[in-house]
């Protein structure tokens, strides 16, 4: 059961670039995704980009918040890396991690073994395996080996595509497009076990990590919360929670604006400052207050 904590319990571990060195020199690191895509969504160049955006809406926000909150008691982590997460999770019962999430698709040669994923389609054996019969039922496959890479990429990819329609976006309220079924890489990895090559999923300090390398980063008997909220993670989030069962992850679904979450992990811990309380009923409680779900 989640315990009741304090802002001396928790710690703001922050893995996005915080300078203009690192910030422009992700721009070109081919392990690198964030910096590179900022860029390219502001239509800018890249220290145009640093200077006008990403500085001071994000760097100097985040700036302001881990001040705040380190004088509340709060914790605060800059540079985070895959082994820096581990031992902020073995130190501290509430670790709430600034990081960005990558979607890839689905490539030909991410496909190891054609065969072997069809085959598990076909038995069915998994709520994931059932839907994907359904929906390629009708798909004729080749023999070729290499044409047969080609054609389950490509089925595989085109059934990510209505949740990955549905999430590129901040937070919404409407319904109309919403998949029937979420359906994320990381499900498919989880399906198809080695025959699926795992791709990365989140950009930390010391590069992308695969969802293998993000699990090596939780400790096993972690039963504290990671707050994952600040970024598009319910695609790696729900495969968390299956193998790390005593922990609590928060997930969010859409894109989230990092300066929002930012100032509203500051405001949980100014909720906290005044009595303990568990972090998940602190965040709820917060929220719904800033949504107009309080009165």
């Amino acid at each position: 059961m989640e315990p009741a904590i304090s802002p001396d319990d928790c710690v703001l571990a922050v893995a996005l670039p915080l300078t203009a060195e690192r910030f422009l020199s992700d721009a070109t690191a081919p392990d690198r995704d964030f910096a590179r895509s900022v860029i390219a969504a502001s239509g800018r160049p890249p220290a145009v980009a640093w200077s006008e955006l990403y500085a001071p809406k994000v760097v100097a926000v985040c700036e302001r918040i881990a001040t705040r909150t380190f004088s509340l008691g709060a914790a605060v982590a800059a540079n985070v890396t895959a082994r820096g997460l581990r031992r902020l999770l073995e130190r501290f019962p509430l670790v709430s991690l600034v990081a960005h999430s990558v979607s890839l698709p689905i490539r030909p040669d991410d496909v190891l073994e054609p065969r072997t994923i069809l085959d598990i389609i076909r038995d069915g054996g998994t709520i994931v395996a059932r839907n994907l019969r359904a929906a390629l039922a009708n798909r004729r496959w080749t023999a070729d080996e290499l044409a047969l890479r080609d054609q389950v990429a490509s089925a595989l990819d085109d059934a990510l595509a209505p949740t990955r329609t549905w999430t590129a976006s901040t937070v919404r309220t409407d319904r109309a497009d919403r998949p029937a079924r979420f359906l994320s890489r990381v499900m498919l990895e989880d399906c198809f076990g080695r025959s699926l090559r795992r791709a990365p999923v989140i950009e930390l300090h010391d590069g992308l990590k695969t969802m293998d390398e993000l699990l090596a980063a939780i400790p096993p008997a972690f039963a504290g919360v990671l707050d994952l909220s600040v970024c598009n993670s319910f695609a790696f989030g729900e495969s968390i929670k299956r193998q790390r069962p005593g922990c609590t992850i928060v997930e969010n679904v859409f894109l989230a604006r990092v300066e929002l979450r930012l100032a509203r992990y500051a405001l949980v811990m100014d909720r906290l400052a005044h009595g303990p309380a568990r972090y998940s009923d602190a965040l709820s409680e917060i929220s719904q207050a800033l949504i107009g779900g309080k009165r």
